[in-house]
C-alpha cells in the first residue's frame, strides 16, 4: 500500500478509513489473482493425476484378473474337488480385503 500511495502523483493523506479502503481493495485484488494463478496452474496438473489414476486403475483390475483366473483354474492332481473350496476361501477373503 505503501507503494501505491508513492506512485500516486496527487497529494494524498492517510487516515485510518483511506487505509482500510485501501487493504480491502488489495486484499480482493491479490485474491483475485491468487485464484487465477491457482487455476493455472493446478487444474492442468489434476487433470494429468485423472489419466495417471485411470492407467493405474485399469493395470490394478487386469493384474487382479488376471491373477483370480489363474488362480481359479488351479486344481490338485490328487484331489479335485479342492478346488472349489479353494476358490470359495479365495471369494470370502476377496470381500474382506476389497
Amino acid at each position: 500500500m505503501y507503494l501505491y500511495a508513492s506512485y500516486v502523483r496527487a497529494p494524498f493523506y492517510f487516515s485510518q478509513y483511506v487505509l482500510v479502503y485501501l487493504y480491502l481493495g488489495h486484499l480482493c485484488v491479490t485474491f483475485g489473482l491468487a485464484f487465477l494463478f491457482s487455476l493455472a496452474f493446478e487444474v492442468p496438473f489434476l487433470n494429468l493425476e485423472k489419466v495417471v489414476s485411470k492407467c493405474l486403475d485399469q493395470n490394478k483390475r487386469k493384474r487382479r484378473a488376471s491373477f483370480s483366473n489363474h488362480h481359479n483354474n488351479w486344481q490338485h492332481p490328487e484331489h479335485p474337488e479342492l478346488k472349489d473350496s479353494v476358490v470359495l476361501m479365495r471369494r470370502r477373503s476377496d470381500k474382506f480385503t476389497s
